[in-house]
């Protein structure tokens, strides 16, 4: 009689990746659970069902350990590569927001926006997002290679314009963002940067006055800084 092998089609991993595995899993249901500053390595260990040496072994530090969870995190959208810039775009982005929609996903996202003045935190948001414009660079870049983009346009802009608006119908307008509008959203900042074509690069490499810094505040936006009195 056949047996059916129940393991077939699940990654294969060696006993030193499971550890890794389960450990950033335990890290980041810790995080969504508590948060950033009551998380304790030991209370990771023991939901991932190891010892706190084997954590600290590979990960020294607290803030090693988030900050290799967090990028685990943004891993789980792949950076696709169907043959048109358009279809990767609209996968990309609406598989991003189906992971930031997962319970996972909002609770991080609660966390970020609870403990933003917390100068790690910040940083290691900040690595997360650069993580996130490699990928838009490859989708990117790979477009301009199969002459779907013209040579010399300006890609972080492009990718700004996507992000941007996105970020500001979710977090400011507190409104569900769709597949219908991530695809208008894509089709737009294509058109713009194929008409801009080379000049966009020009115009956004150009020199702009310095602005002034605004004092930070719990929430997505800082409070704008006060006008001087007229002497």
């Amino acid at each position: 009689m056949a047996t059916v092998d129940s393991s077939a089609g699940k990654p294969h991993r060696t006993r030193a990746e499971r550890v890794v595995h389960d450990v950033l899993e335990a890290t980041l249901d810790e995080l969504a659970h508590a948060g950033f500053g009551a998380l304790s390595v030991e209370d990771v260990a023991t939901r991932a069902g190891v010892n706190k040496t084997t954590v600290y072994r590979r990960w020294p530090t607290k803030n090693e350990l988030v900050h290799a969870a967090l990028l685990r995190f943004t891993e789980e959208v792949p950076t696709p590569d169907t043959g048109s810039v358009e279809e990767d775009l609209v996968a990309f982005v609406t598989s991003g927001l189906a992971l930031v929609g997962t319970p996972r996903g909002q609770a991080l996202v609660r966390m970020f926006h609870t403990e933003s003045l917390t100068p790690t935190l910040l940083a290691m948001a900040l690595g997360t997002q650069q993580a996130q414009e490699r990928q838009y660079r490859t989708i990117l870049r790979r477009a301009v290679s199969r002459k779907e983009l013209p040579q010399g346009a300006d890609l972080a802009l492009l990718a700004d314009a996507i992000e941007g608006a996105l970020r500001l119908r979710w977090i400011a307008h507190q409104e569900r963002v769709g597949t219908g509008y991530v695809r208008r959203l894509v089709t737009f900042a294509l058109a713009g940067a194929r008409a801009l074509g080379a000049s966009g690069a020009r115009l956004s490499a150009a020199p702009r006055p310095r602005a002034r810094i605004a004092r930070p505040t719990r929430g997505p936006f800082p409070t704008p800084a006060r006008p001087r009195r007229a002497r």
